[in-house]
């Protein structure tokens, strides 16, 4: 391009010297300007391609659709997401169709009125398999709003969905296991206790089956309890009762630890525990304590969590709990056959009955704590035989942790001014060096004056439960993602370390001191009060994702995606915070490179007509968009009639298949007549539906300036013909006969006897004559 300029330049220049022109310069310098700005043009496109590129390479299943909802681009990601191999198989079909997801369907309604959105779904990939996705849908606008499509960005969240499945699942357990510890500790009769546990197990969806089978001493079934579906238990029993138990049951009663079934209905044909399709597995475990076997105890799990290390130690310590509560129970009714042999009521045996289901002991309230008694699950608890504690006083002080002792002998001591129950938590350390933690409960015994007496209480292995904690409060501190607990006062009373980092606070700032409401930007805080309070209504319709902006401790504003729902059982909430600000950074940028391109970009389907034209298309060709996108406008309303055979000639050559050349030139008819000559680059950007994309340069001013160069070399030519004539023509009509004139003057000088400097004097002017001449002729210089 710049070296035809030049020569468009130098034949202005040489036009204009032969008309005697003098602007000449300022029409170089209008076209240099000219050049400077095509190749902007061309640099910005090159901008534009490296950010269509950057669409296409994202890690994200990205998905471009028209105004219809008919997917127009897929990236990648997305194919590989969905079983895709090539994009032709995605283009062109409806994206609510082709997702065939209502949660999609719905978002795509509302890119209809250009509302953005985002949601979880479950997708039906090609293989017939199912993928969760979350889908974030935003409308994709002309500069003057109208929606012309949507972009859809799909995150494959299958791993976070197994994750939260299994920690939403152990929760469930956990919840489930505290309620039959709470009623462990205030059931005394057996079978309400045996029913209670599997409705408790049940109920809060922990597991889907519950079932305790107790025996006598004989093997014999002595009571039964169930909760979930029956399936062929009943019949189990029956089977049972006349000596032929289950495989597993069998199992379970000469094994130490629980039996697997990974799944019940391949590994057990009419499984009597749980009647399903593959889904379930079991887990079967005798009820052993003290050598004693007080029955079986089954559940069924997820098959996909079966395996799961914690599933299984949940289930081991809830059938150690019901074992010793099984345990507790028969110390009671033992305790009560003696107190009815003896006819005493002793306090003491009372007090120790209601808190028979762990280590249970009297002391009096001295500075050691001295026992009166010591249960014999002292050795089970601590390594120590009740009889150790029993001599030494001290012994008790002793094994609880360093770090734990003032804080335990300073809240006994409240406990004993204040001559209330004592509930605390801590740390003891075993004979064999192991840590456990352990709940102390007790209550203490008045006497007539009204003091403290002694002490009654019971301790139970907590150590379990401390752990299951720990491993929550880890998966809070190390998630991806900021994440607080909200209170119903809006108090964000635990943040992690993500959280910090978001808003530019340390913890000891914002944990019960800050709320959320202090991180929002006043646009957005009336609607997420709004949120707020709802989200804690029976039934409310507050969304559980949805994105404000979020202001740090430095006053910046950030785009966030918010998952946020209540904590089961309580007011507060937890909430997750993604923070999506580089995320809507680049969308504007590759708008704003596609609406404020020199060139004109459109969008066109052969049947359906022109589908997205920028305002550089508008500028154009002097037609606005919504005339352009009217049901009268057509593609050929803008094509010359001298062109349209060509362009009608390329769309069948690539129908075809054949290969064009990536650039060429045709004329078009703007608005009110105007004759414009483009340079098009033409793309198939659907295959299927044959769907192209376009560029347009105008190159009106650039060919009319090689018109011109082309006029001037014909002059050129011709003048240099004439010159070629005018030198042949002098050559012949001047230097002839100045030849000619000098032999004559030499043959007469050569006559004259006398005195020729006439004669000589004349050949000089000749010859001097002749050398002008020949100058002329040869050099085009007029000099001798």
């Amino acid at each position: 391009m710049a070296s035809c300029h030049g020569g468009n330049v130098r034949a202005a220049a040489m036009t204009r010297k032969r008309a005697g022109g003098g602007d000449s310069k300022d029409e170089i310098a209008e076209l240099r300007q000219r050049v400077r700005e095509l190749e902007q043009v061309r640099d910005e496109m090159d901008e534009l391609r490296f950010f269509h590129a950057a669409l296409s390479s994202s890690v994200n299943g990205v998905a471009l659709t028209d105004r219809q909802g008919r997917v127009v681009h897929a990236n990648e990601a997305l194919r590989d997401m969905m079983g895709y191999e090539h994009e032709g198989d995605l283009v062109g079909s409806p994206a609510a169709v082709l997702f065939a997801c209502e949660e999609l369907a719905q978002l795509m309604d509302g890119l209809a009125g250009g509302k953005r959105g985002t949601t979880e779904c479950v997708l039906r990939r090609r293989d017939g398999a199912f993928l969760p996705v979350e889908v974030c849908a935003s409308p994709v606008m002309a500069e003057h709003g109208d929606v012309i499509g949507g972009m859809l960005s799909l995150v494959d969240i299958s791993a976070r969905k197994k994750a939260t499945e299994r920690a939403r699942h152990l929760t469930k357990v956990l919840h489930a296991i505290r309620n039959v510890n709470q009623l462990i500790v205030r059931e005394t009769d057996r079978e309400r206790l045996i029913r209670g546990v599997c409705e408790r197990l049940v109920a809060g969806q922990g597991y889907i089956t519950a079932r305790l089978v107790l025996l006598d001493d004989a093997g014999h079934i002595d009571a039964t309890a169930s909760a979930g579906p029956e399936g062929m238990f009943p019949r189990m029993a029956d089977g049972w009762q006349r000596g032929d138990p289950p495989a597993c049951v069998r199992r379970s009663l000469i094994r130490d630890g629980p039996v697997v079934i990974r799944e019940a209905a391949a590994e057990c044909t009419g499984c009597p525990y749980v009647e399903d399709d593959g889904r379930y597995g079991v887990y079967v475990t005798s009820l052993t304590q003290m050598d004693t076997c007080y029955g079986v105890f089954s559940v069924a799990v997820p098959v996909n969590l079966v395996d799961d290390p914690e599933e299984l130690g949940l289930f081991r310590e809830v059938a150690a709990d019901v074992a010793f509560a099984l345990y507790s129970l028969e110390l009671a009714e033992q305790h009560e056959r003696a107190v009815e042999e003896l006819r005493r009521s002793e306090e003491k045996y009372r007090l120790t009955s209601e808190n028979i289901p762990v280590f249970v002991y009297s002391a009096l309230p001295d500075e050691h704590s001295t026992n009166l008694f010591i249960s014999g699950r002292a050795r089970d608890l601590t390594g120590y035989a009740a009889e150790e504690f029993m001599d030494n006083p001290e012994l008790w002080s002793s094994i609880i942790h360093p770090d734990d002792r003032a804080y335990v002998w300073k809240t006994m001591e409240e406990h004993r001014q204040s001559k209330t129950k004592l509930d605390v938590e801590y740390r003891i350390i075993t004979r064999d060096g192991d840590v456990r933690w352990v709940r102390d409960t007790a209550t203490p015994s008045l006497g007539d004056s009204g003091d403290i007496t002694r002490i009654d209480g019971f301790m139970q292995d907590i150590t379990g439960r401390k752990q299951a904690e720990e491993y929550y409060r880890t998966v809070f501190e190390n998630t991806g993602a900021a994440t607080c607990i909200i209170e119903e006062d809006t108090t964000l009373s635990l943040v992690n370390e993500q959280f910090e980092k978001l808003s530019g606070f340390p913890r000891e700032y914002i944990e019960g001191q800050m709320s959320w409401t202090d991180f929002v930007v006043d646009e957005d805080l009336e609607r997420m009060k709004r949120y707020h309070v709802e989200r804690r209504k029976n039934g409310g319709s507050a969304p559980t994702q949805y994105e404000f902006r979020f202001v740090d401790r430095h006053g910046a504003v950030k785009d966030i995606l918010l998952t946020i729902d209540v904590i089961e059982g309580t007011t507060k909430s937890v909430a997750s915070l993604l923070d999506v600000t580089a995320q809507k950074k680049a969308e504007e940028q590759y708008r704003c490179v596609v609406e404020n391109a020199h060139d004109a970009i459109y969008l066109i389907h052969p049947e359906r007509g022109f589908q997205y034209v920028n305002p550089a298309f508008e500028e154009l060709t002097g037609y606005s968009t919504d005339e352009i996108h009217s049901d009268t406008f057509s593609f050929w309303d803008i094509i010359h009639p001298d062109d349209m055979a060509m362009i009608r000639e390329r769309g069948e050559a690539r129908a075809r298949g054949e290969t064009l050349p990536e650039r060429y030139e045709f004329r078009i008819l703007a608005k009110g007549g105007m004759v414009k000559t483009v340079e098009a680059v033409t793309v198939d950007i659907a295959a299927e539906d044959i769907l192209v994309m376009g560029i347009l340069r105008d190159v009106t001013e650039r060919q009319r300036a090689e018109q011109e160069r082309e006029r001037a070399m014909v002059e050129v030519e011709r003048a240099l013909e004439l010159e070629k004539r005018f030198k042949a023509d002098a050559a012949h009509f001047f230097l002839n006969p100045i030849a000619i004139c000098k032999g004559y003057l030499e043959i007469h000088m050569e006559t004259l006897d006398g005195d020729t400097a006439t004669i000589a004097a004349a050949r000089k002017a000749i010859m001097r004559i002749e050398a002008v001449i020949k100058n002329i002729v040869e050099k085009g210089e007029i000099h001798e």
